[in-house]
């Protein structure tokens, strides 16, 4: 196994995961690489796979999985300059990774368990098609005042709703050329509460769009597409107790 790829795009996917995880199971095949994992407290899944083209240098025989300290590999990735490429060569039950042209850095493959996850089949009722950056300065709006957020949609428009008992906030998004909405809406709303500390570390800079799945009471569904990766996380609702 011998991969090459530009220093900036391996860390911006290896950082997608690691929002939600220290360490994480790399699956190397033909196709490319991804990692399917669930967060500590089983609140949230990243799903995670960059493409084979996304590569410099592509050389993989046979599948290979290496259990990695996400923590480790970003310590190593953020001394690449943004011009620089790394190469990742697993020898000896380690990870050699070369930064640009001439240094080099070794990490250990470390054993994992209970690593393999299935992607639930979901359902959802509503999806949003969206820019990344009015979705991520909402989510600010709503959190001065909110450990939650609700999710409100309609034919017309997404509304986001924070409250506790003394404030409120409240971000509409009207449906119009750069936010889509579509779904089963005619005539009804679909609402549904999530947790703000999740959803602002699923706010990636790797597209200008991003896709929102939801329904009601129901796991959310955020997914990044490019040519070169995709991520999407999955997350639970917070159902209120009443």
């Amino acid at each position: 196994m011998k991969l090459q790829i530009e220093a900036s795009l391996f860390k911006d996917y290896i950082s997608a995961i690691s929002t939600l995880i220290n360490e994480v199971e790399l699956a190397i095949s033909k196709e490319g690489i991804s990692a399917i994992t669930m967060d500590d407290s089983n609140v949230a899944m990243v799903i995670a796979k960059l493409k084979n083209t996304s590569f410099l240098n592509y050389d993989v025989e046979t599948e290979t999985k290496l259990g990695i300290n996400l923590n480790d590999l970003l310590t190593v990735l953020k001394r690449a300059k943004k011009d620089e490429s790394v190469t990742l060569e697993e020898a000896d039950n380690k990870l050699q990774i070369k930064v640009g042209p001439g240094r080099q850095f070794t990490l250990p493959i470390i054993e994992l368990e209970n690593t393999e996850q299935k992607v639930p089949e979901l359902d959802h009722t509503v999806t949003i098609d969206m820019p990344i950056k009015v979705l991520s300065d909402s989510l600010k709006d709503i959190d001065v005042v909110s450990e939650s957020i609700k999710f409100v949609a309609n034919q017309d428009e997404l509304k986001l709703l924070g409250e506790d008992e003394l404030t409120k906030a409240i971000v509409q998004i009207k449906k119009n050329g750069e936010t889509k909405i579509t779904g089963e809406l005619e005539n009804q709303t679909i609402e549904s509460k999530y947790a703000l500390e999740y959803l602002n570390k699923m706010m990636l800079n790797l597209t200008t769009q991003v896709k929102v799945k939801f329904a009601k009471n129901y796991p959310m569904k955020i997914i990044y597409d490019s040519d070169k990766m995709s991520v999407s996380y999955i997350l639970a609702p917070r159902v209120d107790n009443s």
